[in-house]
């Protein structure tokens, strides 16, 4: 189980960096689905749920920009392209990034850093991939995780990713 360390007061609440994959993904989809809140139309994280495989899958393209810090490291910027988004990392979590799209991007990469390290990620599994694409100032990738189906107390189906790293 890929533990973190949840924000206080964070927007996303789940206690795995799979979960806050997950949710991260969901609340960008839910953004983008309210016009208001996008009013350029972005479509950005394409994601569904396959109950018969009990898997979540997305796709996405995250625009960003590459950058220097004049010391010779390179960085990403990454702005939150839907308006009027609230959106908290909290404080003192895991994850810094203060607007969404930027968190997103900062938990995919840290995903695909534990599944290269054997003592992580003993099975291998390759779940999570993403590219920067610096001429085109997009990252890109897909998703593929495991997850719980259940029913809630008051009815509703929900989905909880499952844990696969250590």
């Amino acid at each position: 189980m890929a533990n973190i360390t949840v924000g206080s007061d964070a927007t996303i609440k789940s206690t795995t960096a799979e979960g806050q994959l997950h949710e991260c993904c969901a609340l960008l989809e839910i953004g983008e689905y309210n016009a208001a809140k996008n009013p350029n139309g972005a479509d950005n994280i394409i994601g569904q749920h396959q109950q018969n495989q009990r898997l979540f899958s997305a796709n996405f393209s995250i625009p960003l920009e590459s950058k220097s810090d004049g010391e010779g490291r390179t960085f990403h910027e990454v702005a939150e392209y839907l308006s009027d988004f609230a959106f908290s990392p909290g404080s003192g979590g895991t994850f810094k990034s203060s607007n969404c799209a930027a968190y997103f991007v900062e938990v995919v990469v840290y995903i695909q850093n534990l599944e290269k390290d054997l003592t992580k990620n003993p099975g291998k599994i390759d779940n999570v991939s993403g590219r920067f694409d610096i001429d085109k100032g997009i990252f890109t990738g897909s998703i593929n995780l495991p997850v719980t189906l259940s029913i809630s107390t008051q009815g509703g189906v929900l989905y909880t990713a499952d844990s696969y790293l250590l």
